[in-house]
């Protein structure tokens, strides 16, 4: 024990050590918001009431996408990364005269991935709306050329850096079947490319810096949004030497401003002023000195949760509710003020839009809200979290720190025997692990890691075995696989917060021992359309904020009245109300009381051979009164006349046979 007790108080000393070397206080810091104030796959979406000093650059665009009468041309826009690419591109392609002007319009996002499969199948997706499955090339290529064939359209292939002019000519052979004046507009960061893609050099459009004045309106509806002018009129001056620093870089203008919006102070704005950070180059090649300077001036847990983000690809979609209880699951969230880490997590991500780190912001038909990172802050991250943050792309080698926390692989043949693995079996330090698997074992690796956190595996045949063994779980991701059950070895899994089951067919059962997970905060089960039923006492899992899902049975444990204590959001699904006996059953689930809630669905099954009166089935609907708060009400299988009122300004609409009301 005294040999123990010496080499415990001889690491002690180390750390010790490292604070004087880092020059580390003592000291607590409490997390705070800003109190003093109220609270990149690209999209073709644009806010243009954001932008500033463009209308030149956009004319001239419109001028030639609307004047071109060859059968078929490319126009490119090249500049560095922050200049607005992509911001031109969507004010061209939401503008009203090229919107009437093509049968037309698909936007795809490229990025440094030019797969030519890939690309064919996002526009095939981009016209049809809907996701294309198709997996051979030729098939691709020709069903593309059928929906283009007699049509004038317009793309835009966003962020493009591919240099070998044969992938290019291999897309663009495919593309020349429209008819006189179809065009392709390209954006990208490299001069060879634009040059390389566009149809001629006086098609290739050079983006410039916006000038100190447009620089200057632009910062200000960042820094002083909300304030009359005569509140700032003594920082002025000090803004516009600031925002010359800036160097004409929108991005780096809109980060600056959304700090600023948060100082109120003569002396804070001076000290950025003088700042040493503005000695690092701009040269469109470093981060810029803008952007760090912002993301230095957040709180520490601000800073973690979007460094955190450098997990995910350059131009991937990540989902707000992902985000949050991946930042939960990972401790990145502390508590404040008895606030639930849920809504913590969700006042940090509204934050860190607000203070323009998080862009292109959306919500999907499934009330998803999704966002992006702007590829210079995706590498400010990355630059923050380079030995602890690490994404594999498929078919490269990357080396991995033995030290490495969070790892994310976009193909699960990195697992076959190979040289690019041969070190992965030394990390054990991982808290964080996401994969899509084609093949491989990685089961022997995870099961080293003891204090993973956070597991995403897509796509598995069968439920991995030992992962009970992984006690220090929170989050747990297994959707869209073929796994048929749980076993009741996963409620041994104490820690875990998050389980995401979304869109398993095959799915049957859950554990009967669900009700003892304690700490289950998220439940998703939406697309498990083979479950038939929920394990007894889900009503026991106080803590529960997520359950996408309700299915309502006639046994004890199983009835409407588990909901009645559950603190729902989101979205809510319930199934099998053919088993509500009357309107007391029905009000036990106590939905009135439910704010948070923002969607939920009714279901009753249709010619099930149940025995309830009509007016039975109208006393469940009266007594399934949702909260004010419910933005829209969907009932499938309602076989009564009536619908009671439910709040004035609701309105009531017939659709395939379901009522959907919208407020």
């Amino acid at each position: 024990m005294a040999h123990k007790l010496k080499n415990v108080n001889g690491k002690l000393d180390a750390i010790a050590n490292e604070k004087q070397k880092f020059h580390l206080r003592e000291g607590e810091r409490e997390i705070e918001g800003s109190e003093d104030f109220d609270r990149r796959q690209t999209g073709s979406l644009v806010n243009e009431l954001e932008i500033c000093g463009r209308d030149k650059e956009k004319e001239e665009l419109v001028n030639l996408v609307l004047s071109n009468s060859d059968d078929f041309s490319v126009y490119a826009v090249c500049g560095m990364g922050g200049l607005g690419k992509t911001t031109l591109a969507q004010l061209v392609y939401n503008d009203k005269r090229v919107e009437s002007h093509f049968h037309m319009r698909i936007w795809v996002c490229v990025s440094d991935d030019f797969d030519i499969m890939r690309l064919t199948r996002a526009i095939i997706e981009s016209i049809e709306g809907s996701p294309c499955n198709n997996q051979e090339l030729d098939p691709l290529q020709r069903s593309l050329q059928e929906k283009l064939s007699g049509r004038k359209y317009l793309f835009v292939l966003d962020d493009v850096w591919n240099e070998y002019h044969d992938k290019w000519e291999k897309l663009i052979n495919v593309l020349r079947c429209g008819t006189q004046g179809s065009a392709v507009i390209v954006t990208t960061r490299m001069e060879k490319v634009a040059l390389m893609m566009a149809t001629a050099p006086v098609q290739v459009q050079h983006m410039n810096r916006l000038s100190d004045n447009d620089s200057w309106l632009l910062f200000e509806r960042h820094a002083f949004r909300m304030r009359d002018k005569e509140d700032y009129t003594h920082l002025e001056a000090i803004g516009k030497d600031i925002v010359k620093k800036c160097g004409g870089v929108p991005l780096a203008v809109k980060a600056l401003g959304s700090m600023m919006l948060f100082k109120r102070k003569e002396s804070e704005w001076l000290a950025i002023k003088e700042s040493n950070i503005w000695d690092m180059p701009d040269d469109g090649k470093t981060i810029l000195p803008a952007l760090k300077l912002s993301y230095d001036h957040l709180l520490p847990h601000l800073r973690q949760c979007l460094s955190f983000c450098s997990v995910f690809p350059k131009d991937y979609a990540m989902k707000k509710d992902q985000l949050v209880e991946l930042w939960i699951a990972n401790g990145f969230i502390s508590s404040r003020g008895g606030m639930d880490l849920h809504d913590m997590g969700h006042e940090i991500f509204n934050e860190l839009v607000l203070r323009s780190f998080f862009e292109d912001i959306k919500e999907d038909f499934y009330g998803d809200t999704r966002c992006k990172l702007h590829d210079l802050v995706h590498d400010l991250a990355q630059s923050v979290m380079k030995y602890e943050c690490c994404f594999i792309e498929p078919n490269k080698t990357l080396e991995v720190s033995k030290v490495v926390r969070h790892l994310a692989f976009s193909d699960g043949n990195y697992w076959l025997p190979s040289p690019r693995n041969k070190d992965l079996h030394k990390i054990r330090s991982l808290r964080s692990f996401l994969v899509t698997p084609s093949s491989g074992d990685f089961l022997p690796f995870l099961i080293k890691q003891k204090h993973l956190r956070a597991l995403c595996i897509f796509n598995i045949e069968k439920w991995p075995i030992s992962i009970d063994k992984l006690k220090h779980l929170r989050y747990l991701d297994f959707s869209r696989s073929a796994i048929k059950s749980l076993p009741e070895s996963i409620t041994s899994l104490q820690k875990l917060q998050t389980l995401d089951l979304r869109y398993c067919p095959n799915l049957f059962k859950l554990p009967n021992g669900l009700k003892h997970m304690k700490d289950l905060k998220y439940l998703h089960i939406t697309g498990c359309d083979e479950l038939t039923c929920i394990p007894p006492g889900i009503g026991q899992l106080t803590r529960l904020r997520k359950l996408s899902m309700f299915i309502v049975g006639k046994d004890a444990g199983q009835q409407i009245g588990e909901l009645r204590s559950l603190n729902l959001d989101g979205k809510l699904s319930i199934k099998g109300l053919d088993n509500v006996k009357d309107l007391t059953d029905a009000r036990s689930a106590n939905l009135t009381s439910k704010k948070n809630l923002e969607w939920l669905e009714l279901i009753w099954q249709q010619g099930n051979g149940n025995n309830s009166s009509t007016e039975n089935i109208e006393e469940t609907l009266c007594g399934l009164q949702p909260h004010s708060n419910v933005k829209k009400l969907s009932i499938e299988g309602y076989e009564g006349f009536k619908v009671s009122k439910l709040d004035d300004g609701v309105t009531i609409t017939k659709s395939s046979g379901n009522l959907i009301i919208v407020s």
